[in-house]
């Protein structure tokens, strides 16, 4: 399985980073490809309705940036991971711009051109607070897939998060059972 994963941490070796450091491992050991993409740094903007993509005949948006290669990916993956830490109970804003963008790939205009119907999609968070504060930004994931057509794999969060408590025996437990729902 191809797996890329887009990570909206602002922080390159912070606890997000490290649980998909962690997760990646997983996948890999398993015999998956993962490819990971630090959305933080990558020179692209939110969505600015223009409306464009919907009319077609656009590969996917009018705006060429830093998003544009980030659409192959995308496609290309057979399980995309989106993760971010929770920053007021929602994801972060690169997290954010990435997801409006994807609505470029799903056009208005032609029902057949929707490349994230049937995309396997899971979100991976950290917080430094209880659990029940990702509650909004999972939602919100859950309800992407539900409007575009996508499998929704499920969430995986850790609470309280520092980089030792991503790798607690419980959270590795966790994650191999995350893991396993993934290849499912």
């Amino acid at each position: 399985m191809k797996v890329s994963v887009f990570n909206g941490s602002p922080r390159r070796n912070g606890n997000t980073s490290e649980l998909t450091s962690c997760l990646r491992a997983e996948l890999s050991s398993r015999g998956h490809t993962t490819e990971e993409y630090m959305l933080e740094g990558i020179d692209f903007c939110g969505c600015q309705n223009c409306g464009l993509c919907q009319k077609g005949p656009l590969s996917y948006c009018a705006l060429e940036d830093g998003m544009t290669p980030l659409y192959d990916a995308f496609v290309d993956a057979d399980l995309i991971v989106i993760a971010s830490p929770i920053y007021m109970w929602g994801i972060t804003g690169p997290t954010k711009a990435f997801m409006d963008r994807l609505h470029a790939l799903n056009r208005a205009c032609d029902p057949s051109f929707n490349k994230i119907r049937g995309k396997k999609i899971a979100f991976v968070t950290t917080m430094g607070d209880e659990e029940m504060v990702a509650a909004s930004a999972s939602n919100a994931i859950q309800f992407f897939c539900e409007y575009f057509g996508a499998v929704y794999k499920g969430t995986f969060a850790v609470p309280f998060a520092t980089k030792e408590g991503v790798h607690s025996d419980l959270n590795m437990v966790r994650l191999n059972a995350f893991v396993d729902r993934l290849e499912e």
